[in-house]
């Protein structure tokens, strides 16, 4: 929603830019030269929303206390949460890809099987049973991690894809 607005906003201010009279001290900038500064300017508006998502980034899986722990109740509850905040941070590069590069459909599809991942993951989680969890790092629970980590890698290469197509679209 928010990457909406900003995309609205800033075609509105090329569009006001482009259809307003040049003044004297701006003749010489022409209008086509306007709605492209205009777009350079929606373009760093759209880069500042992808650094955002950067910086709202998950702890790293493996660094976290419930990872590190043998405790059944921390690390469901941790895994759990690691693996919602992954899936709202998909669901924001779902959204801001859809703004800033509808025409790709192939990072569409990145993410929607980057989703099944985490759902993969969902389903792991639940059929851990606290003894595995208790044994340590070997057998289902070293499956959980890997999957978790192998998941946290690949959105980290999309959120860099999203910051590429955000820096190429504006220029």
């Amino acid at each position: 929603m928010y990457m909406r607005r900003i995309v609205i906003a800033a075609l509105g201010a090329a569009v006001t830019l482009g259809s307003l009279p040049a003044r004297a001290a701006d003749e010489q900038t022409s209008v086509p030269e306007r709605i492209k500064e205009a777009a350079r300017e929606a373009g760093d508006a759209l880069r500042r929303g992808a650094d955002a998502v950067a910086q709202g980034v998950t702890q790293a899986w493996d660094k976290t206390e419930a990872y590190l722990s043998d405790d059944p109740v921390t690390y469901r509850q941790g895994a759990a949460r690691t693996l919602q905040e992954l899936g709202g941070e998909l669901a924001q590069l779902r959204q801001q890809s859809a703004a800033v590069a509808p025409e790709r459909a192939y990072y569409q599809t990145l993410l929607a099987a980057l989703e099944q991942m985490r759902q993969y993951a969902v389903q792991q989680l639940a059929a851990l049973s606290p003894e595995t969890i208790h044994a340590g790092r070997e057998g289902a629970r070293r499956g959980l991690d890997n999957t978790m980590r192998y998941l946290e890698g690949h959105v980290d290469l999309a959120r860099a894809e999203l910051r590429d197509l955000v820096g190429t679209t504006s220029r």
